[in-house]
């Protein structure tokens, strides 16, 4: 009975097939408009979050070989721009220039000063923007690649001389750091502006200073500029501009930095031979801006072992300069090569032990340690920071002190105003501000740093001077041990009253103090084995003069069988079936009296009872300190898929002052230890 009424229901009422067809086609419709919709805001969300590339390779199978993706970015608006600001940023430079640039100039020639200048009608052109990505929400670093080749007209009186240059060429990559971040229009309270590699530069001479252009004499010329540029713009120089009054100008000058690289110059090998008679006489210059160091030169040789330690102030975003040369006495150096390290990779790994192949030359390679060390506001960590210098080097450092010199009031007239400047001593460094000419009550607004070897010890002494009659007229002594009472070891615009003839000198200033932290000594330390490596017994040892640190070198035949000899020829067993082989790896563990365990780790073999791994791993040591130093050896495996936890196989401790001289390498087989077993 219903199915005949569900029959004549269908009649009645004309029912088509067409019905549930089409229903069914409109819903299929109404589902593919909804996901093409949805698509079209997910891309458009990745275009403006900045994922064009992962758009187009998803998009497209294979993109063409001339496709690419360039971190510097094209901004022709921006010159657009610049073209048409062009005539009002000239009559802002005309006034800004002589302000930035004269005093600068006259500490070189001091009867010098601008009379025209004028930037013509070729605009500042920018080639090219790369932002860089920050952990860090309160700062935006860029790098500007700018383009100055234009029309301009500088004059100037020296000497009662009028000179001049035209048609200036500039280029180079400017950085430039919008910092802080504040919640107020214009949303940046500051920039800083510096070049991190030296700009080229050209130019014509002339009027007075055309006479002048002979080879010689230009570049003198070029290289005087060049220092005044580097004075104030070249890394780490800044030029700082203050957007809003409530940010402090110490922030922006000298309490920027991020950290420092400990740069260890371990050596060189098959270097080209540039003298006809003997062999090349090879020194290393390392750099990072304006900051440039040399090592000695090792006399005669092809393979330089220079066992150099160096420090520098240094950004994350930037560049280690290495230049080898060879050293000719009586003519000009010759290059034996270069290389460039990316330092933002030594800072993301926390160290790096680098071979590198040197450019522009046929052969050579050169060793190159390096450590990133953050700045730590933690006072307690200065313990381990002297210790970690003691054991690489005598010459390195644990601290920097960051120091801003504002102003001071109230100084003596004896009998007129006097030409003030301030010079700081720090553990034998000196530095000094600029002459500020004819006041009681000058302003520097100057930020210095200094490397400290150990604070706990360190004065900074304090003296400002009259330029005009060289004497000193205040002064003060501050121990830096007592920034540590203070919260996050630093103090803003603190005024100290001067020992001055009037009693009512003072200086004002800022300081902060920072701890070297070497971030994988301390996870190092924290690996749980390091528990198990027992001290070795404290021997009476006589203080000695220091001397030059040896490398202690295992071979790296005696770690690769090391590794064999675990599971294959040693008499403790491991039972593994065929389904259940381990991942094996080796952790090394360097013990001293000195310092906390040093770890180091081969990589892992996986599925097998036998792994051989060809690892070299080198520790330096003096001679000394080799005779209270164990070396810890723990073979573990890594998890595998179903596993909790690495799996413990075997440790073994060797007594490195029981063992044959170390002079040469040598090969020995151990017996691995359970947990539960006694040594």
């Amino acid at each position: 009975l219903c199915v005949l009424f569900f029959i004549y229901s269908i009649g009645y009422f004309e029912f088509s097939v067409v019905w549930p067809c089409a229903f069914l086609i409109l819903i299929l419709l109404r589902q593919k408009w909804h996901r093409e919709k949805k698509n079209k805001r997910e891309i458009a969300r990745a275009m403006a979050l900045g994922f064009e590339k992962e758009i187009l390779l998803n998009g497209l199978p294979e993109l063409p070989s001339w496709v690419n993706f360039p971190d510097i970015e094209k901004v022709e608006w921006l010159n657009k721009v610049f073209k048409l600001f062009w005539e009002r940023i000239n009559l802002y430079i005309h006034d800004l220039i002589p302000k930035i640039l004269e005093p600068a100039i006259q500490s070189f020639v001091e009867d010098f000063k601008f009379d025209k200048v004028i930037l013509g009608n070729v605009p500042l052109r920018i080639d090219g923007v790369k932002v860089y990505e920050q952990d860090s929400t309160n700062k935006i670093v860029m790098d500007v690649d700018i383009s100055y080749a234009g029309d301009c007209y500088v004059t100037f009186q020296t000497f009662k001389f009028t000179g001049g240059i035209k048609d200036i060429q500039l280029h180079g990559r400017l950085r430039v750091v919008m910092t802080p971040i504040i919640s107020k229009i214009p949303l940046i309270g500051g920039l800083q502006v510096y070049f991190m590699n030296e700009p080229r530069i050209d130019f014509d001479l002339i009027k007075f200073t055309q006479i002048l252009d002979l080879p010689v004499i230009r570049n003198k010329i070029e290289n005087t500029i060049m220092k005044i540029i580097n004075s104030m713009f070249l890394f780490p120089n800044v030029y700082s501009i203050k957007l809003n009054e409530g940010v402090n100008m110490s922030k922006l000058t000298i309490f920027r930095l991020e950290g420092i690289l400990r740069v260890h110059v371990v050596e060189a090998k098959n270097l080209v031979n540039k003298d006809i008679i003997g062999k090349s006489d090879p020194y290393t210059v390392l750099s990072i801006g304006s900051v440039k160091v040399e090592t000695h030169v090792i006399q005669n040789s092809l393979n330089p072992k220079w066992d150099f330690w160096t420090e520098f102030e240094a950004e994350s975003n930037s560049e280690l300069r290495i230049q080898v040369w060879d050293q000719d006495e009586g003519s000009k150096d010759e290059p034996l090569g270069h290389a460039i390290i990316d330092i933002s990779k030594v800072a993301d790994k926390g160290e790096d032990d680098l071979w590198i192949k040197l450019q522009d030359v046929v052969q050579g390679t050169i060793h190159i340690r390096l450590t990133w060390l953050n700045l730590s506001a933690n006072y307690a960590d200065l313990d381990a920071a002297i210790k970690e210098t003691e054991m690489l080097s005598p010459h390195l450092h644990t601290a920097l002190l960051m120091i801003y010199v504002e102003s001071s009031e109230n100084l003596p007239k004896l009998p007129f105003p006097p030409s003030p400047y301030v010079e700081l001593l720090v553990e034998g460094t000196i530095k000094s501000t600029d002459v500020v000419h004819k006041t009681c009550n000058p302003m520097w607004d100057k930020g210095f740093t200094f490397m400290i070897r150990d604070p706990k010890r360190a004065i900074l002494d304090v003296k400002i001077f009259n330029e005009e009659t060289k004497m000193a007229i205040g002064d003060f002594s501050y121990k830096i041990d007592k920034l540590k009472d203070n919260p996050n070891m630093e103090f803003r615009n603190q005024q100290f009253f001067l020992n001055t003839s009037n009693k009512k000198g003072s200086l004002y200033c800022s300081m902060k103090l920072r701890i070297f932290k070497n971030q994988s000594m301390e996870e190092e330390s924290k690996d749980e084995v390091s528990s198990e490596v027992p001290k070795s017994p404290r021997k009476t040892v006589k203080k000695q003069d220091s001397v030059a640190s040896t490398r202690s070198k295992i071979s790296q035949s005696s770690f690769s069988e090391e590794g064999e000899s675990t599971y294959s020829e040693n008499n403790t067993s491991f039972d593994f079936s065929t389904s259940d082989l381990p991942h094996p790896y080796v952790k090394l563990y360097l013990h001293t009296d000195k310092t906390k365990s040093i770890k180091k780790k081969t990589k892992s073999v996986r599925n097998t009872a036998h792994p051989v791994y060809n690892e070299t791993f080198e520790y330096l040591l003096s001679s000394q300190d080799l005779t209270l130093t164990s070396l810890a050896v723990v073979v573990a495996s890594e998890k595998r898929r179903f596993d909790i936890k690495k799996k413990f196989l075997g440790r073994i401790v060797i007594d490195l002052s029981k063992c044959a001289n170390f002079s040469e390498p040598f090969t020995d087989w151990f017996n691995l230890k359970r947990k539960d077993d006694t040594d």
